[in-house]
């Protein structure tokens, strides 16, 4: 992992790459509206699991499926 010791910030308007991400801040219109782990958020089904699956023809990669638990 390339930031195993270190804190990154990304920005992105791919959700894909933030599936790896420890702690994830979705906003919206300038304010945060969710926050959590990629499985937390795809378990609540709000704003980023939309976004993850209106993008998710893009990840086509097994591994990046998601199942809601």
């Amino acid at each position: 992992m390339l930031s195993k010791t270190k804190t990154t910030i990304t920005i992105s308007h791919r959700i894909g790459p933030t599936r790896l991400s420890d702690r994830i801040i979705v906003m919206d219109k300038g304010e945060v509206v969710e926050e959590g782990s990629f499985q937390e958020l795809i378990n609540k089904q709000g704003l980023y699991y939309e976004m993850y699956t209106s993008q998710s023809k893009w990840y086509q990669d097994e591994e990046l499926k998601v199942e809601v638990i």
